[in-house]
């Protein structure tokens, strides 16, 4: 079942618990913990019977996407008010948290990623699911010899265009190389069954650690700044 779906069906047997915020053409379904956006064509449940949330106006869906960058979650948890959030990490090693309640709503093997938004008179970061609106993206191979399919995160089609940096390996080939490797790991499909491996891999032969040494050591840095090239 659709988690908007599913969100839905709790929010009716549960009315109390959930608030809500119209955005003209999608709705907030909120319930302290975790926000799911349902299109009004496939809206079950009646607006008017929920509590009005305008805090939430903050997070109009257009402005949450162009605001998120991706984010990988980690193993390491605290405790707080009894219960269990897990730490996630964006592209900057900026650490902020999610509740493991969420992720068992959601699932492990979903496109996460972190936004900041500004809500309740703060500034704060909140964990998107890039991919919560169902089944992957399925896209065709043109003159594909071996692969005749690729899956890709649903929420590529939020995106009007992708700037891709990718570095220079010392021949021709590599170039088009490393930009195609680039693409294939950034919007790949969440639910491919080796993500899990890729993962493992970079914790086990400790890459974050490497990363943070060659920093210590002058070999680039791990500070940048995000600029929006659609005012350029």
């Amino acid at each position: 079942m659709d988690i908007r779906d599913k969100v839905q069906i709790d929010a009716i047997k549960d009315r109390e618990e959930y608030s809500i915020c119209e955005y003209g053409t999608h709705v907030l379904i909120y319930n302290g913990t975790y926000g799911v956006y349902v299109p009004e064509e496939i809206l079950m449940l009646n607006p008017k019977r929920y509590e009005k949330n305008e805090d939430l106006a903050k997070l109009n869906p257009y402005d949450v996407v162009d605001e998120t960058r991706s984010a990988t979650i980690i193993k390491e948890s605290i405790t707080f008010s009894g219960e269990i959030a897990n730490a996630v990490i964006d592209f900057g090693r900026e650490k902020t948290w999610i509740w493991q309640s969420a992720i068992k709503k959601f699932g492990k093997r979903r496109m996460y990623g972190v936004a900041d938004v500004h809500m309740e008179g703060e500034e704060k970061k909140i964990v998107v699911v890039m991919d919560a609106e169902g089944n992957d993206l399925e896209l065709d191979i043109q003159n594909g010899k071996v692969i005749k399919k690729n899956y890709v995160g649903r929420h590529i089609q939020n995106y009007d265009s992708m700037l891709v940096l990718s570095h220079f390996k010392g021949h021709p080939m590599g170039g088009f190389g490393g930009a195609l490797k680039q693409l294939s790991i950034g919007v790949a499909s969440s639910s491919d069954k080796g993500k899990d491996h890729l993962i493992e891999r970079i914790e086990s032969r400790h890459s974050n650690h490497i990363i943070d040494a060659a920093a210590n050591l002058k070999f680039g840095t791990k500070d940048y700044e995000l600029i929006n090239i659609d005012n350029i």
